[in-house]
C-alpha cells in the first residue's frame, strides 16, 4: 500500500483572552491507500482539532498556531504536497478533491437554503470543468452510491425533508463526489441510532474497497473502532497514549486511560444483568491551560504511582511490534494488572 499522508510532531495551540494554550502535542502517524485509522478519546483529547488542523479549517494565526508537518503524498504523478503554509486559494483546491471531510452533525454542515441537488453540483463544479447537466448525472450516480432511494426526485428535496440517516448518506455523497484519496470522517455515526450507525459504518467500508481511499476515523466509541478501523490511536488532552493495530489495542491495552475507556463498554453477555454501576473514568480530561505536573492522566489513574507518575511527563514506548504506549508503568500494567 502506498502512503498518501503524514503527521509529523503536530503542534495545535490557541490564543483566548490573551492567553496561549496547547491543544495538540507531538502528534505523529501515517495513512495508507485503503487503510482506516481511528482517533479515540473523550471529548477535549484533541480528535477533532487535529482533523481540522489537517483540513486547514483552523483560525488564522494569531487567534491559532500550528506547527510540525502535514505532507500529502502525491498520486498520479504529482509531488509530495506540504499542507502547512499553503495558500489559502491552493488548499480550497486540495479540499474536497484530494482529502474531504465529512462532519458530525450533517444538518448544521448542509445549507437549509438549497436543496440537495444544488449543493453536490456545487461541489463538482467548483473542481471540475462540467456543465451542469453532467454535474446532476455524476449527483444522481452518487446518490444511487449511497444508498439513496429515487435519486432523481431527492436532487430537489431539502436537508430539513430528510432524516437524520439519510442527510449523513448526503453528506458522504458530497465527500466522495471527486474520489478524494483520504476521507476524514468526524464521527459520523453519533448522532444516529444503532440500527442506521450500523449501515453508515457499512456503507463506508463498500465505498473503501470500491475507491481504494484511505479513512480517517473520529470516535469514542470502541465498539465503532472494532467493526471499522485496522489502526487505533488512543488520545489524551491532545497527545497520543496508545497506538496500534486495532486487535492488539483492543485485546491488550497497557495505557491506563485505555484500559478505563474499555472497561466503560457496555458488554452484551452482561446486559440485562444486576452486576453493579457501569464503571467510568472518575474525573475530566485536564484543561489544557492548567495540565497537571507529570503524566496528564495521573489524577484520574488507578495505576498511578507516587513519585513516578506525578514527577515528569512519559515518553512514548514500543511495547513491541509497534504497540505503542505512553505511560511509565505499561509493563507492570502487561504483567497481570499489578498496581
Amino acid at each position: 500500500m502506498s502512503r498518501v499522508l503524514s503527521v509529523e510532531n503536530l503542534g495545535i495551540g490557541f490564543r483566548s483572552e490573551g492567553q496561549d494554550f496547547t491543544v495538540v502535542r507531538d502528534v505523529s502517524f501515517s495513512l495508507e491507500a485503503g487503510q482506516t485509522l481511528a482517533l479515540v478519546g473523550e471529548s477535549g483529547s484533541g480528535k477533532s482539532v487535529t482533523s481540522l488542523g489537517i483540513m486547514g479549517l483552523l483560525p488564522p494565526p494569531p487567534q491559532s498556531r500550528t506547527t510540525g508537518r502535514i505532507v500529502l503524498h502525491g498520486g498520479d504523478g504529482d509531488g509530495d504536497i506540504e499542507l502547512l503554509g499553503l495558500p489559502e486559494s491552493r488548499m480550497r483546491r486540495l479540499r474536497g478533491d484530494r482529502i474531504a471531510m465529512i462532519f458530525q452533525e450533517p444538518l448544521t454542515s448542509l445549507n437549509p437554503v438549497h436543496t440537495i441537488g444544488d449543493q453536490i453540483v456545487e461541489a463538482i463544479r467548483s473542481h471540475r470543468r462540467v456543465s451542469r447537466a453532467k454535474a446532476r448525472t455524476r449527483a444522481v450516480e452518487l446518490l444511487e452510491q449511497v444508498g439513496i432511494p429515487d435519486p432523481q426526485e431527492r436532487l430537489g428535496t431539502y436537508p430539513h425533508e430528510l432524516s437524520g440517516g439519510m442527510r449523513q448518506r448526503i453528506m458522504i455523497a458530497i465527500a466522495l463526489a471527486l474520489e478524494p484519496d483520504i476521507l476524514i470522517a468526524d464521527e459520523p455515526t453519533t448522532a444516529l441510532d444503532v440500527t442506521v450507525q450500523a449501515q453508515i459504518l457499512d456503507l463506508l467500508r463498500r465505498l473503501q474497497k470500491d475507491t481504494g481511499m484511505a479513512m480517517l476515523f473520529i470516535t469514542h466509541d470502541f465498539g465503532v473502532v472494532a467493526d471499522i478501523a485496522d489502526r487505533t490511536i488512543v488520545m489524551y488532552a491532545g497527545q497520543t497514549v496508545e497506538e496500534g493495530r486495532t486487535e492488539t489495542v483492543l485485546s491488550d491495552p497497557l495505557m491506563p486511560y485505555t484500559i478505563g475507556l474499555m472497561n466503560a463498554v457496555p458488554r452484551l453477555e452482561t446486559a440485562g444483568l444486576k452486576l453493579g454501576d457501569l464503571k467510568t473514568i472518575e474525573g475530566f480530561v485536564p484543561d489544557p491551560a492548567a495540565l497537571p505536573q507529570g503524566c496528564s492522566f495521573h489524577p484520574r489513574c488507578a495505576y498511578m504511582q507516587e513519585g513516578l507518575c506525578d514527577t515528569s511527563p512519559p515518553s512514548i514506548e514500543d511495547a513491541g511490534g509497534g504497540h505503542m504506549v505512553r505511560c511509565k508503568r505499561w509493563r507492570q500494567i502487561g504483567e497481570g494488572r499489578e498496581t
